[in-house]
């Protein structure tokens, strides 16, 4: 297990400053929530202190599996090919997996959940659950009836995550957004162009890559510790968007002193 966490730390860092400081920040704060969930779920007759180290190694390793599926995300954008996109979230739900193993204080791959829009899909390898998640269902719903909105189920597909082509009209004075992303569910600018605004030039793939890191930070395994044991939940993963909050905090410092704005501008556009 010690080689293993050597390698994924190996992929996962490269000698670049800015990598070194979001791989840290991914690495010790997936290894904090699952050291603090595995000491809430430690077994009976064992110690926090002994739960909390066996959750944090885990944590360690799944955090630099998610750091790595971030930084892969980069390919759509080096590639102008959104089936990047899907590899980027296949990966990542592993790391989240190993985060939650952890959290739970289980086996690390014991546990592996991924989800798709609205269905989340867990399983301890014995029995399967597909269960609904409430929020990425309202916001895909809110979205679907947008005029300005138009699904793309192939982009979707690509991507692992739904996505909709998003028509602005760059005519209009004002600050413009490119992309925006809630929950498991991005709105990407359709067109490459400026609109007749010199300087609006920007690339729909960048973008894509940009709000897809975001949905890896929406996705929060501090839910593990405020929900306990999702798999005693039938049908519904009520996920609470605990990283959506900790966004609007990060935001009152401004968009670009946003560390979540930071580390997608970051790892959207750097191999």
């Amino acid at each position: 297990m010690k080689t293993l966490t050597i390698i994924l730390l190996a992929i996962s860092l490269t000698v670049n400053g800015q990598d070194l400081k979001y791989a840290g920040i991914n690495i010790l704060s997936s290894s904090i929530i699952a050291g603090v969930g595995s000491g809430i779920h430690k077994h009976k007759n064992e110690t926090f202190g002994h739960a909390f180290l066996n959750g944090f190694y885990k944590g360690t390793i799944g955090g630099a599996v998610q750091f790595t599926s971030k930084k892969m995300s980069s390919e759509i954008y080096h590639n102008q090919n959104y089936w990047f996109g899907l590899n980027s979230k296949i990966i990542n739900s592993i790391g989240y997996s190993i985060v939650n193993s952890g959290c739970l204080n289980k086996p690390i791959l014991s546990y592996y959940a991924f989800d798709f829009g609205f269905v989340h899909f867990e399983t301890n390898f014995k029995k399967p659950s597909i269960m609904l998640n409430p929020c990425n269902l309202f916001i895909f719903g809110y979205e679907f009836f947008d005029k300005t909105n138009h699904f793309s189920f192939l982009k979707s597909i690509q991507t692992g995550t739904l996505y909709f082509d998003k028509i602005i009209d760059l005519s209009k004075p004002g600050i413009v957004s490119f992309g925006s992303s809630v929950c498991n569910v991005m709105m990407i600018q359709k067109e490459t162009a400026d609109g007749g605004r010199p300087g609006m030039y920007y690339d729909k793939y960048q973008t894509a890559s940009h709000e897809l890191i975001h949905t890896f930070q929406f996705e929060s395994n501090l839910n593990i510790i405020v929900m306990g044991n999702p798999s005693k939940i039938k049908y519904i993963n009520w996920d609470i968007p605990i990283n959506m909050l900790m966004y609007k905090v990060a935001d009152f410092k401004g968009y670009n002193n946003n560390f979540y704005e930071q580390e997608a501008t970051w790892l959207s556009n750097k191999l």
